[in-house]
């Protein structure tokens, strides 16, 4: 949590299951190199019967990973033996005399793609003060990236909560919001896409060509961002440094409304509609300073190339 909060950012949910590979594959897979070096190690994976095509995905993982010193054997005891997740629940309930409840966390992106949101928004709101840290994170996230919700392509959580009627967890994300404590900070926001390369580059060239004539505008290639802090201080004195950077501009803010608590912008460059890839914007933006200052290495290298002199790359 903590990590997502100073990225300003959410799970990730393309890409696989980042945040498994790193507080559960990783550890155990450092455990078991360290333990059992020169052993076969047999690792059985808790996939239910429903979940065949998570235990194929897996197999075919573990084909292409590189030897080791410990060779793994996985098996899926309840996708061999047919038990489905209900099956699983009902059985720790009859040795543990109690229903037991997903592991999952209550800032995770995939409550809603693996059906369990209703249990979900049942442990937010026997747990308000946490709800309300995941909407926050989802808010600064949504602040520097418009499209930054814990649930791609679906309602923000804040708008999932307010359906479900917890009075008790949008009060306290309003109070986070506006505690005294809480440092609100005016954020410049300035994000490249580059053009893909094209196959016959990547056949005949190393992986940093940039040559434009390697590039295609319609594959996209990295994204780039750069964070910077313009200035800090409460949520009032931000929004009205907001106002004046906007008067200044002469430009007009924008007002998001995709979050429960709109989110205004003061854009200086925008992305092409419909999109073309070597594209750049940039934005200013009000958002609690929970996110810390932070570019990708030669970013102002690609700045320059893409959005100052309009190559791909």
């Amino acid at each position: 949590m903590d990590e997502l909060e100073t990225g300003g950012t959410v799970v990730q949910a393309a890409g696989g299951n980042t945040c498994s590979l790193k507080f559960k594959a990783f550890v155990l897979d450092g455990f078991v190199r360290d333990a059992f070096a020169g052993a076969t190690v047999g690792t059985a994976i808790g996939y239910n019967a429903s979940e065949a095509r998570r235990a194929l995905k897996s197999e075919k993982a573990q084909a292409k990973a590189k030897p080791g010193p410990v060779s793994v054997a996985l098996d899926y005891p309840l996708v061999r033996t047919g038990r489905s997740r209900d099956d699983i629940v009902r059985r720790v309930e009859e040795v543990t005399g109690r229903p037991w409840k997903r592991s999952n966390c209550w800032f995770c992106t995939y409550s809603l793609s693996c059906g369990s949101m209703p249990e979900h928004l049942v442990r937010l709101r026997e747990e308000p003060a946490a709800a309300a840290r995941a909407m926050r994170l989802e808010y600064v996230s949504m602040a520097l990236n418009e499209n930054g919700s814990l649930y791609p392509n679906k309602e923000p959580l804040h708008t999932q909560v307010a359906a479900d009627g917890s009075i008790e967890a949008l009060g306290e994300f309003e109070a986070l919001l506006n505690d005294p404590g809480q440092d609100w900070a005016l954020y410049r926001v300035r994000r490249v896409y580059t053009a893909g390369r094209i196959e016959a580059c990547r056949e005949k060239h190393l992986d940093d060509c940039i040559e434009p004539a390697c590039r295609d505008r319609a594959l996209k290639g990295t994204p780039w961002r750069s964070l910077t802090v313009v200035a800090s201080g409460t949520r009032a004195a931000c929004a009205g440094r907001l106002q004046e950077e906007a008067a200044e501009a002469g430009g007009a803010l924008e007002r998001d409304q995709r979050h429960g608590v709109p989110i205004q912008r003061l854009y200086m460059r925008r992305l092409p509609n419909p999109m073309r890839f070597g594209a750049a914007e940039e934005f200013l933006v009000c958002a609690p300073a929970t996110a810390v200052e932070k570019a990708r290495r030669n970013f102002p290298k690609v700045w320059h190339r893409v959005a100052v002199l309009g190559l791909p790359a």
